[in-house]
This record gives structure tokens, C-alpha cells and sequence, in this order.
């Protein structure tokens, strides 16, 4: 899951986002999200035991009010990660027996990743 301004700063689709991960982790879903981080850092904490969260670090000045230079860092900080994640994750998800057919694919320079589900929070 992608989601810039989680954990949820009033409503919207970060606050969606916390309860759809909620939901999840009663159900022991497997899920990865990667949001930002106002700190200078990379950070990673856990949901129960299933639910990865990765902040990725863009130097947030204000946290109730997003810079173009902020949107920006976040995208292409998250395309990387997400790049990379994918490189090393996708044979463990094959390895964990899910279905074969992809629900959704990722291209990027000619590979292509399948994912087992993508959700979109807006």
C-alpha cells in the first residue's frame, strides 16, 4: 500500500488507510505500506505481526501542510524503494504458495512484478 501522510492527520484517505490496516491485521494479512516520515531518517515499525510500515524520510517542515518539493521527494523516494522491495520480495511471495496469475503488475524498465493485490487509498 502507498500512502504519503499516514499515520492519519484528521480524515481522509490516511485515516482509510488505518482502518483498512486494522482489518488486515485481525485477518493476519500479510501487507506492506510505505508512507513518509517527517524525521531525516528511515524508519520501519510493525502492526501485530503481519503489517509492515516504511517511512520513508523527506524532511517534513510542517506537517499539516505538504510543499511541492515534499510530494515530490516522497514520490520519487517511494519509487525506489518500491523498485527495490520488489526485486527482493517477489520470490518469497511466489514461494508462499499465492496464486500464479498476477492481480496487478508493476513495469518498470522492461521487468515486470506481479503483486497479489495493490489498494489504492485516496
Amino acid at each position: 500500500m502507498l500512502n504519503y501522510e499516514y499515520p492519519p492527520l484528521g480524515g481522509g484517505g490516511s485515516n482509510a488507510c488505518k482502518y483498512i490496516l486494522k482489518e488486515f491485521a485481525k485477518k493476519n494479512l500479510e501487507v506492506d505500506l510505505v508512507t513518509s516520515s517527517p524525521a531525516n531518517t528511515f524508519e520501519t515499525e510493525k502492526m501485530g505481526s503481519t503489517i509492515s510500515i516504511y517511512k520513508l524520510p523527506i524532511n517534513k517542515k510542517d506537517i499539516h501542510y505538504w510543499t511541492q518539493r515534499e510530494i515530490i521527494t516522497y514520490r520519487l523516494k517511494a519509487h525506489s524503494f518500491i523498485k527495490n522491495f520488489l526485486k527482493h520480495s517477489i520470490s518469497s511471495l511466489l514461494r508462499r504458495g499465492y496464486d500464479p496469475l498476477p492481480r496487478g503488475c508493476a513495469a518498470d524498465g522492461g521487468l515486470e512484478y506481479k503483486i497479489t493485490c495493490s489498494i489504492l487509498c485516496h
